[in-house]
């Protein structure tokens, strides 16, 4: 049935999917999720009558949470064994000039490879309050194809040497910095509001 929906709708599904397994693993009742952060969010409204259905709805949670757990082994994923530096491919391999054909199979190589290598970044940074959507990084893949055909032609041509990689490069930061694949739900300690360096980094 996934096959039939468009790139586009599925990529967009994913996104809101991961939000709502964050939603559900916030609400755990054993306080393996961050039950401040859903205090928080729902501090505005009144109080919940009865905490016995509050604990049965955080139970309720927790099943779903280790289902969802379950159900994802089984499903066959394309994520890297290893991810670090080294998983990331070239930038020819992510945005081959001329082959219409193969432009679908990179797009969706350079989000993968992008979504994991940035968790596997956020990991190591210690941050845990950021949501990544895979389709801003098929955005961002679209407006390099789009605005920057001419550096991702030169970066292709023979001869091509680190001034092209360097401005094909700065183009593809400036992009991510426009789409902001990475959305944090609060600002970070030691970073001040609204600041790009935690972004660049």
């Amino acid at each position: 049935m996934l096959r039939q929906i468009s790139e586009d709708v599925r990529v967009n599904l994913k996104d809101r999917l991961r939000e709502v397994r964050e939603i559900i693993r916030q609400s755990r009742h054993d306080g393996s999720g961050d039950a401040s952060i859903l205090r928080e969010a729902t501090s505005h409204l009144p109080p919940f009558p009865g905490k016995g259905i509050e604990g049965l709805l955080s139970h309720a949670a927790s099943a779903v949470d280790e289902a969802l757990s379950i159900a994802e082994a089984f499903v066959p994923h394309e994520r890297p064994i290893k991810v670090d530096g080294t998983t990331v491919k070239g930038l020819g391999t992510y945005f081959p000039v001329g082959i219409e054909d193969r432009q679908l199979d990179a797009e969706r190589l350079f989000r993968r490879d992008m979504y994991y290598l940035t968790k596997a970044v956020l990991a190591g940074l210690n941050i845990d309050n950021a949501r990544i959507h895979e389709a801003d990084f098929a955005a961002v893949h679209a407006t390099m194809r789009k605005r920057h055909g001419d550096l991702l032609a030169a970066l292709a041509a023979p001869g091509a040497g680190l001034q092209a990689i360097a401005a094909t490069c700065s183009a593809l930061l400036v992009e991510c910095l426009n789409q902001r694949p990475v959305r944090f739900a609060e600002t970070v300690p030691g970073t001040p509001a609204g600041g790009r360096a935690l972004d660049i980094s």
